[in-house]
């Protein structure tokens, strides 16, 4: 719901938070699938309408339409856990009213230009609130699984670059990631939330995304306090989620980078690139 900007600004107004179970989320996972002769008209339709520009794209680069053929249905929207939703019963409802609409977000400040690709990926680690964290699914037998959770890379004026979560075991990302200390998981963010991109969608490469990749550890030591100041200075409802969940802070400990922000495909971006742009590389546990 949080990528939705007309509940954006809900989504984030204590004493709520992205990852608040009242912040709505659904994972879909399934097969994605060439569409087929039969149905191209109905798929363009469908996507140049909400997504004129897509109209503009070089015929060039041979581009597929494709479904995701959904397996399973895992929805959050209050407190007591994701539930599966079974697939004929969300392809047979009646979508609800769209949100009433507000202004966008106020775009976020201080964006480098995009040859500036380490400091833009700093940047857009540290404006950004939540991203997708992937895993590999215990739940449904190794297949990927998206959650939208909650980081912090430091408080307002301290970009550390790091990437501090705090999850509870009765999440499922968390159970993914405690089932194989040497599985490696996801991060993917986008400049789209911020409201820098203007009128491009999401998959437009000027509007910058980024993935980063590595596995993702309990924080221990000395560094506890500094996930806690940067979580909770970003998101101060975490300080008062129920004790009885057991919350921990996490970090992903960043292995590899891709980040997309011009036209040319996404590029790896070296790690003493990333952390020189603001500074020098934190001591890792």
């Amino acid at each position: 719901e949080a990528s939705i900007p007309e509940r954006a600004s809900w989504c984030q107004t204590p004493p709520m938070d992205e990852e608040d179970p009242n912040c709505v989320k659904l994972t879909i996972t399934g097969n994605f699938q060439r569409v087929s002769s039969a149905d191209t008209q109905t798929a363009e339709e469908a996507l140049f309408a909400r997504h004129p520009d897509m109209k503009l794209w070089p015929r060039g680069h041979k581009w597929l339409i494709l479904e995701l053929k959904p397996t399973s249905l895992f929805l959050l929207d209050a407190y007591g856990g994701a539930k599966h939703i079974p697939v004929e019963e969300f392809m047979r409802a009646e979508p609800a009213p769209a949100p009433k609409k507000l202004p966008p977000p106020r775009p976020a400040t201080g964006r480098p230009p995009f040859f500036e690709r380490a400091r833009r990926a700093r940047w857009l680690v540290h404006s950004s609130r939540w991203g997708t964290l992937g895993t590999t699914s215990v739940h449904l037998f190794g297949a990927p699984f998206g959650s939208a959770i909650s980081f912090s890379d430091g408080a307002d004026d301290e970009a550390t670059g790091r990437i501090f979560m705090y999850l509870t075991k009765m999440d499922a990302a968390a159970q993914d990631i405690a089932a194989s200390s040497s599985s490696v998981a996801s991060f993917t963010l986008t400049e789209m939330p911020l409201g820098v991109c203007k009128r491009v969608c999401a998959e437009d490469p000027t509007c910058a995304r980024i993935t980063l990749t590595g596995p993702v550890r309990v924080v221990n030591g000395t560094d506890t306090q500094l996930a806690r100041d940067a979580l909770f200075s970003r998101h101060p409802a975490m300080a008062r989620w129920p004790a009885e969940h057991h919350f921990e802070f996490y970090e992903l400990h960043i292995e590899t980078i891709f980040f997309l922000d011009m036209y040319g495909g996404a590029k790896p971006l070296e790690l003493a690139e990333y952390w020189k742009a603001y500074g020098s590389a934190p001591t890792m546990p």
